[in-house]
């Protein structure tokens, strides 16, 4: 009995030893950690993340579809008073910029996204691209 509390005590001992580790990085930022690689396959449909400040296509098409892509609001920890706005440029010819806590519909075959002001650090952008059929729902 108590060799069993003993092997007990070791063994959760140790698993909160090898747990810590993954929520320090999420708490760091890091997007290749297990915690926010998780909590990424788990999220909604449609969600997206730009964790750099370069071009990232959402989509590609072979004829133009109804397009909605939106930003949250900021929020959550250490969120800045306005959040990132996102460059949206569609077709290779068109471009707008859309500002958080907002919508932008269009139509579009393929659609490319970056950050419209570099990124800090560290900061990840999120947000949500819809086409024709999710629309419809």
């Amino acid at each position: 009995m108590k060799l069993t509390k003993t092997l007990t005590a070791v063994i959760a001992g140790a698993a909160a030893t090898i747990a810590l580790p993954a929520f320090a990085q999420d708490v760091d930022g890091d997007a290749n950690s297990p915690l926010v690689q998780w909590s990424r396959m788990n999220a909604p449909a449609g969600t997206f993340w730009l964790d750099s400040n370069d071009d990232t296509e959402l989509i590609r098409y072979t004829s133009p579809r109804d397009v909605e892509l939106c930003l949250p609001e900021p929020g959550g920890v250490g969120a800045a008073d306005e959040g990132y706005p996102l460059r949206i440029s569609w077709d290779g010819q068109y471009s707008a910029v859309l500002r958080p806590g907002n919508c932008f519909y269009f139509d579009a075959s393929r659609v490319q996204v970056k950050p419209a002001e570099p990124l800090p650090q560290g900061v990840t952008l999120t947000g949500r691209v819809r086409t024709e059929s999710a629309l419809r729902d």
